[in-house]
């Protein structure tokens, strides 16, 4: 939470801030970020995290986003979709055999769109 708040997600360190507004701020992002970890949790409960957030491999061994950003990334690529889905399905007739993952990736966006 420190790393998201800080550095990662919010940017807290970069707000310069005056201490009412950094107050009003932290209680902002607090909220925010209850809404993202809880969409995280409902998104890995229903299994599509690997959809979202991929694993990494870090010094041998794999590392996994947060539900934070499960939850946070959830919303970019909902968000996301509106605007490219015309350009990927052209895309797609263009590489028929691709055509199977995205199907996959779409069945996984209907279910995370539930979420939200």
């Amino acid at each position: 939470m420190f790393k998201d708040c800080k550095t990662g997600g919010y940017n807290l360190e970069g707000s310069k801030a005056s201490i009412e507004r950094l107050t009003r701020l932290v209680f902002l992002i607090a909220i925010a970020y209850t809404c993202s970890t809880l969409k995280g949790l409902v998104i890995k409960s229903k299994g599509q995290r690997k959809y979202i957030g991929r694993e990494r491999k870090i010094q041998q061994s794999l590392t996994r986003n947060s539900n934070f950003w499960i939850g946070l990334y959830g919303d970019v690529w909902i968000i996301t979709r509106e605007f490219v889905e015309r350009w990927v399905e052209e895309l797609m007739r263009l590489n028929l055999n691709k055509l199977p993952f995205y199907q996959k990736g779409l069945r996984a966006m209907n279910i995370i769109q539930q979420t939200f």
